[in-house]
């Protein structure tokens, strides 16, 4: 059974380039058999996740720099079978088709989220548990972060959910989900997991910002 990673570290002062696929294919290489789930376990976001899915095991679920979650695992085992995972690391997609390859229904793709060779309309919920974040990271943010969500909006399909779990808070991450027409946008907010060290002046929340792509023009 894969090792699982506790999200608890030392408060940084600098931090990784986390848009730079160089890292993260040098990191997965280096924690190859762990699991880790950005921001908040499955449990904490469950029953969002199946509210968005309103029970409906045949959706489409496109998980967006999925890591090496348990998310997808975990949503299988409830018994929604159709999930493609995203990431942009070969190393890690090499890795996550090995380890669940028991799961004969859910694919794992290497893929940038700022640049999906998927078909529009595809999905009726995606899930990013701080991809989006580490677009922000980027050197080109408003261009990134621009092309990801322009992306998100393509392959979502009318009425479907794009839930996108981050650290930004809406002062900052708002205006950006907002350029994009043709979906309602709704903020929630979960409580940190007691295990995260942060500085003492950072919210003590995570954000989730919900996309609900509109049925009709």
């Amino acid at each position: 059974m894969d090792s699982v990673v506790k999200e608890e570290a030392p408060v940084l002062t600098s931090y990784p380039d986390y848009s730079s696929k160089k890292y993260w294919n040098t990191r997965y290489a280096r924690e190859k058999g762990l699991s880790f789930d950005w921001l908040q376990p499955y449990e904490s976001i469950r029953e969002l996740l199946i509210s968005s899915l309103q029970g409906d095991h045949e959706a489409e679920i496109l998980v967006v720099g999925c890591g090496n979650s348990q998310v997808g695992e975990k949503l299988y085992e409830e018994g929604y079978h159709y999930i493609t995972n995203i990431d942009f690391s070969d190393t890690l997609i090499d890795e996550m088709k090995q380890r669940c390859q028991h799961y004969e229904e859910m694919d794992f793709q290497c893929m940038d989220m700022r640049s999906l060779d998927i078909d529009p309309n595809s999905f009726q919920c995606i899930i990013d548990k701080a991809a989006l974040d580490a677009v922000f990271c980027s050197q080109n943010t408003v261009e990134d972060v621009g092309k990801a969500l322009e992306e998100m909006h393509k392959v979502l399909a009318p009425g479907g959910s794009y839930l996108c779990f981050s650290h930004g808070e809406p002062a900052v991450r708002g205006a950006f989900f907002q350029n994009i027409s043709g979906w309602k946008l709704s903020t929630n907010k979960l409580k940190k997991p007691s295990t995260i060290s942060e500085e003492p002046e950072s919210s003590p929340f995570h954000y989730v910002y919900i996309c609900l792509l509109y049925t009709s023009p």
